[in-house]
């Protein structure tokens, strides 16, 4: 049950196969089957507990009446009475026992029964209003709660009403218990003021109780306290909470809730997941059922709808150079969306760059951030910040604004480690990429100083347009220097300083040209050194890993006397009866 129900997270979250469980159940707000499964039986156990006593189940609760002759006859092999305590009778012993409501016989006439919660709370309130207005006049209805302070003491408190107006009320404190234990307490002494209230035995006495608090806190209660326990380090010094509850984000409109996870994740296509849950107001129009019919009868006809995406993908890349005229052009179309959106004019000026062209900053999804700025309780400030106070910010021309909450966004460290890891003598990974390192990598492949270390979308990488087809380029690349080291029992091999020095210094004698290297604040640089994007497009990626250089590489045999070993032993596979001869062909 646990796999099945982390596969299914894993498949309907935006998030890394690699993220420990701990956090997948904290992200997503789904607690452990384990959990689950207690809440469940706690919840079944008040559900039993509200049974009538000439309901079915209840006997299935009771222990088992001994037979008329158990006092006569001694049996052998008797079982003791704790054996025949089912999965029915334990459940139901989760909670404390109580009196169980007994069925009242029909009456004659016409009369509201109490409403139970099966609706809305709103359709609920309504039924209850008309309830209490359906009552006799001279009927006493007490109401109790109870409450739980922080440091475990619960208090209760109960009124009791009389023709819809409160008569009496008291309140007390019982010290270290349960809010159930609270609300029985209250309703209990609530009794009591009613039957001294009482003029006469014919008078009806309703108590509105919630029964429920105990079963419900209890599940909660386990769950943070495996939540503190099993919480990594990390998130523990961040004082992050866990909840049981739905995710506050899948509350929102579906509209709403594609644009959070796509700019959460760098998607920006989510069709799958609202299809998952038949969202049916953010289809694409290419999602629709007779295309993709088309796309599975007709493989052609796929095959070329991609070709046109990449084409105009391919073409796109035309503005990255910062000279060209597509490069112009796309920035005048850049500066136009944004007049469209946005309606003050000074907002507008303060956020149009004037000395830089579009693509210097990473591309985000931001249209909804941009109609946001046109509301009224939004206001754009292009003012630095000076300093942080307590809630409160001070910019550089000294005025102090107060915040109920302040979020940070002050940059992005993209390549450092989450762990350590070490290369050849004292090299260190976190060091080589920082500020101080200068973060670099060889082929967007591997790096100098770590043998037989291969790593994916590490500084100067193809990661313009769609990532996939970089990613998919370097593992092709990867997989033919694993096959050379497993073919020729090598023990390492590890890319050689120079050579990775030689190649960045190509990387950045290409950067000048481009759009990135003009005077934007992007976390594509550091200290001005642009070190994230390949300088080029994905089809020159392409072509520069066409073959592996293997003179850029320090290569290390298992055994230096036999670095031909791997010739074997003098017969090709086929033996001595080959299917075909290399040396004949058919022209």
């Amino acid at each position: 049950m646990n796999k099945a129900l982390h596969q299914s997270m894993r498949a309907i979250l935006p998030v890394w196969k690699t993220t420990p469980i701990t956090i997948l159940h904290h992200e997503s707000g789904i607690p452990p089957v384990d959990q689950l499964l207690e809440k469940r039986r706690w919840r079944f156990s008040a559900r039993l507990k509200s049974l009538d006593d000439a309901h079915p189940l209840v006997r299935r609760t009771l222990p088992p009446r001994q037979p008329i002759y158990h006092d006569l006859i001694k049996r052998r092999y008797q079982q003791a009475e704790s054996s025949f305590r089912t999965r029915l009778r334990r459940t139901d012993e989760l909670l404390t026992s109580c009196t169980r409501p007994k069925l009242l016989q029909k009456r004659l006439q016409q009369e509201e029964i109490p409403p139970l919660q099966t609706a809305s709370k709103e359709k609920t309130a309504e039924t209850f209003l008309r309830w209490i207005k359906s009552l006799d006049a001279l009927t006493l209805v007490v109401y109790s709660d109870g409450s739980l302070s922080e440091k475990g003491f619960a208090s209760y408190g109960f009124t009791v009403h009389q023709d819809n107006m409160p008569i009496f009320d008291g309140s007390g404190r019982l010290g270290p218990a349960e809010v159930f234990d609270a609300e029985a307490r209250g309703a209990l002494e609530g009794l009591k003021a009613a039957l001294h209230l009482r003029e006469s035995a014919a008078q009806s006495i309703f108590i509105c109780l919630d029964n429920l608090a105990a079963a419900t806190q209890k599940p909660k209660d386990t769950f943070e306290a495996w939540w503190t326990a099993s919480a990594p380090e990390q998130y523990k010094r961040l004082d992050l909470k866990a909840t049981t509850g739905c995710p506050p984000e899948l509350s929102l409109p579906r509209a709403a809730l594609h644009h959070l996870l796509a700019a959460r994740s760098l998607h920006g296509d989510f069709a799958a997941y609202h299809e998952r849950f038949d969202h049916d107001d953010t289809h694409l129009p290419t999602d629709s059922h007779d295309t993709i019919k088309k796309f599975e009868n007709e493989p052609d006809s796929y095959l070329q709808f991609r070709l046109e995406i990449e084409k105009k993908l391919a073409y796109g890349f035309k503005g990255l150079w910062a000279n060209s005229d597509a490069a112009k052009e796309f920035t005048q179309n850049a500066k136009q969306h944004m007049n469209d959106k946005i309606n003050d004019r000074q907002t507008l000026k303060a956020l149009l760059p004037t000395q830089y062209k579009a693509g210097c900053r990473r591309f985000t999804p931001a249209d909804k951030y941009l109609e946001a700025l046109n509301q009224s309780n939004v206001e754009l400030i292009s003012t630095p910040i000076k300093l942080v106070e307590g809630n409160a910010i001070v910019t550089t021309d000294n005025k102090r604004r107060t915040y109920d909450m302040i979020v940070c966004g002050t940059g992005f460290d993209p390549y450092a480690p989450s762990f350590p890891i070490k290369g050849s003598g004292t090299a260190d990974l976190s060091e080589l990429w920082s500020t101080d390192g200068g973060y670099e990598s060889y082929l967007a492949a591997t790096v100098a100083g770590f043998p037989n270390f291969f790593v994916f979308n590490p500084p100067i990488c193809p990661v313009n347009g769609s990532a996939y087809p970089g990613i998919e380029r370097t593992s092709d690349y990867i997989i033919r220097v694993i096959d050379r080291l497993q073919k020729d029992c090598l023990k390492s091999v590890c890319v050689k300083k120079s050579a990775q020095d030689a190649f960045n210094r190509w990387v950045q004698s290409r950067m000048p040209e481009m759009v990135w290297s003009e005077p934007c604040s992007s976390w594509y640089k550091s200290k001005k050194k642009v070190i994230v994007p390949w300088p080029g497009t994905i089809l020159h990626y392409y072509s520069a890993t066409e073959i592996v250089r293997w003179e850029d590489y320090d290569l290390k045999f298992e055994d230096d006397d036999q670095k031909f070993a791997s010739f074997g032993n003098g017969i090709t596979v086929e033996g001595f009866t080959p299917k075909s001869i290399p040396w004949l062909r058919c022209n």
